[in-house]
């Protein structure tokens, strides 16, 4: 396998509440008169003095470059970086709920320090959580560097001086102001080098087709797939309430469980939608038998309907009906195609976004998009020259230490735009072209069809088994400490 990200099809749930984030009154803060004499005059000085030195030292950051939180045998990482990194990671789980879900989800108000804010019943606080994940991604990209130390795996000149420039045009006004451009470069670099150094360790496992095989089919449950469809029926016990009762919701889903075909059970489905929502248009309608389609589904551990849809004895038509105290809604599913291996298509590509949130408007990104493509053009029109050209140009933080590089990603991986340039028929090795997406508009390069789906993540497993024996190698190779009294001064 090729130097790439990794991707793994997971399962996604879909949000469908919402809620109103509640506005933290601002609290009016009182200014201190000070008396007009001559001693009064003489202390102002001195306090202006203590002002500006706390200004430039604790507000500008100073205080934080200043302090190591974690040390190797060779690097140090002060809470300026710490700060950098236990960003990233909550920006990750951020991302991860959704900018419309994550309040919702998570409980967590975003005007409210993370260290005033419980997490779950165990008396951690959500900085505690947050900065546990920090502490082992910056200990394992501790152990990656000290790694590629010994190996002389290093940056060259050219990466350097590319991750440089673009500290030098971050927008360094977050995080209260408390980094500055160096701040981001260091960053950007000590994570270049040992995401770099990762790639280079996984390129160089070798695997051949028997040792996929025989992963295969030893853990078949792990990497086959199955479809299904699946309805839930909500009700409630209100009087007032346009729901159906729990009795009349359960009548329902005992009709639907009588359904022998799928076009029986999406027919069933349709009558109970217009049964309990009359007004419903027909694109809503047939958006609501839409998603009850579930396809690709991976076996998921520990699940009770996951067991029941990858018993070996499960046929296509076998009906599952899910009841709980505990949730208003009865559930029933419907097996529509056998566990099987994922033999769909995957595809290489590579990428340059150019973001509209970057560049201000949709024709900004889409100029800059189009001066790169002619760069590239006039040049060697290579997929070695398209990464350079990646690593210096993109808004993806995702592909930037791969330049640009996407390898085995399943259909639906992307957004519909990018998803449908990429999986075209048509599509040849080399093509290249502008595609629009909400991100912005990306230069995409054509690298070719990638593994079987089943392959896929079968290698990816196995990818993922060898860097973390790698990682416990380097564990007891190298020695990473932490300074937790100087963790606890970040200020989140």
């Amino acid at each position: 396998m090729g130097k790439g990200a990794r991707t793994r099809v997971n399962s996604a749930e879909k949000f469908k509440e919402r809620r109103e984030q509640a506005k933290l009154e601002i609290q009016k803060q009182k200014k201190n008169k000070l008396v007009m004499t001559v001693v009064a005059i003489v202390l102002a000085v001195v306090i202006a003095a203590s002002a500006l030195t706390y200004v430039f030292y604790y507000q500008n950051g100073e205080y934080l470059r200043k302090q190591v939180a974690a040390e190797s045998t060779n690097y140090k990482i002060d809470n300026a970086l710490m700060l950098y990194f236990f960003n990233q990671n909550f920006n990750s789980i951020y991302n991860y709920y959704g900018a419309e879900y994550f309040s919702l989800l998570t409980g967590v108000d975003l005007n409210v320090s993370l260290k005033a804010q419980a997490y779950g019943e165990t008396g951690a606080t959500w900085f505690d959580y947050v900065l546990e994940n920090t502490k082992t991604s910056v200990q394992s990209m501790l152990y990656l560097a000290e790694a590629a130390n010994v190996v002389g795996f290093e940056l060259t000149a050219e990466e350097k001086m590319m991750l440089k420039e673009r500290a030098e045009a971050l927008d360094t006004t977050g995080y209260s102001g408390k980094l500055n451009k160096d701040d981001y470069g260091r960053a950007l670099e000590f994570t270049a080098l040992t995401s770099m150094y990762q790639e280079f360790l996984l390129d160089a496992y070798t695997y051949d087709e028997a040792s996929i095989k025989a992963e295969y089919e030893e853990n078949s449950k792990m990497y086959d797939v199955v479809d299904y469809r699946r309805f839930a029926i909500s009700f409630s016990e209100k009087e007032d309430s346009d729901l159906p009762s729990k009795a009349e919701a359960e009548k329902m889903a005992d009709d639907l469980a009588t359904a022998k075909t799928e076009k029986e059970f999406l027919l069933k489905v349709e009558e109970i939608v217009k049964a309990t929502d009359p007004d419903i248009s027909d694109e809503q309608l047939q958006e609501t038998l839409d998603n009850t389609l579930f396809v690709n589904q991976y076996y998921e551990e520990g699940s009770e309907f996951s067991e029941w849809l990858f018993n070996e004895e499960r046929k296509a038509g076998d009906i599952h009906t899910y009841k709980s105290d505990s949730v208003s809604a009865v559930a029933v599913s419907m097996l529509t195609s056998e566990r099987a291996r994922n033999e769909d298509k995957t595809m290489n590509s590579r990428h340059i976004l150019f973001a509209t949130t970057t560049y201000g408007s949709e024709e900004a990104a889409k100029a800059k998009a189009e001066e790169v493509l002619k760069e590239w053009e006039s040049g060697e029109k290579t997929s070695e020259s398209f990464g350079k050209l990646a690593f210096k140009y993109t808004d993806d933080m995702g592909s930037l230490y791969t330049y640009g590089l996407y390898e085995n990603t399943t259909k639906d991986s992307f957004v519909a735009e990018y998803d449908e340039w990429i999986f075209d028929e048509s599509r040849e090795v080399g093509d290249t072209a502008i595609v629009k997406t909400d991100y912005g508009y990306h230069i995409i390069y054509f690298e070719g069809q990638g593994l079987e789906g089943w392959k896929t993540m079968v290698l990816n497993n196995k990818l993922q088994s060898y860097l973390e024996s790698q990682i416990a190698l380097y564990a007891e190779t190298f020695q990473v400490t932490f300074y937790d009294g100087v963790l606890r001064d970040l200020p989140v």
